[in-house]
C-alpha cells in the first residue's frame, strides 16, 4: 500500500496489529489519512495521523463534529475519537485556553500530562511490541 508518509504507515501497522484492515483514503478525502474497518464490522472509521515524522496528540477545530479518529503514539499507540480527545484535553490540560487553540484553531503537544494519559488509557492499542 502507498501511504502518505512513514508515520502513517506505522500507524496503519499499529491498527492492523489489533485487528483493523486499513487502506488509504481517496485523494479528495480531507483530514483523513487512513480508512479502517475492525474485523468483520461493516462500518469504516476515518483516521487522522497528524505530523510527518513525530507522532503526538493534535486537536483541530475543523475536525469537531466530523466523526474523525486521531491516532498518535506516546509510549504506546492511542486511537481516540477526535471530539473525545478535545473533551479530555479540556478536562486535564490548559490547551483549550491557549492562543493556538483560540486563535489558530489547533493545538498539539509532544508531552501530554499524566492526567491526560490516565484518561486516554481506555483508548490505548494493546499489542506486544
Amino acid at each position: 500500500m502507498q501511504w502518505r508518509n512513514d508515520l502513517v504507515r506505522r500507524a496503519a501497522n499499529a491498527l492492523e496489529r489489533v485487528g483493523y484492515t486499513c487502506s488509504p483514503p481517496s485523494r479528495n478525502a480531507q483530514d483523513v489519512d487512513i480508512l479502517a474497518r475492525h474485523g468483520t464490522e461493516s462500518s469504516v472509521i476515518k483516521v487522522k495521523c497528524p505530523g510527518l515524522s513525530q507522532s503526538r496528540p493534535h486537536l483541530y477545530k475543523r475536525c469537531m463534529g466530523e466523526n474523525i479518529y486521531m491516532i498518535f503514539q506516546y509510549e504506546r499507540w492511542y486511537l481516540v475519537p477526535h471530539d473525545d480527545l478535545v473533551r479530555i484535553a479540556g478536562e486535564t490540560t490548559p490547551w483549550l485556553d491557549s492562543a493556538s487553540w483560540k486563535v489558530h484553531g489547533s493545538y498539539s503537544s509532544a508531552s501530554p500530562s499524566g492526567k491526560m494519559l490516565a484518561k486516554l488509557r481506555p483508548f490505548g492499542l494493546d499489542f506486544a511490541e
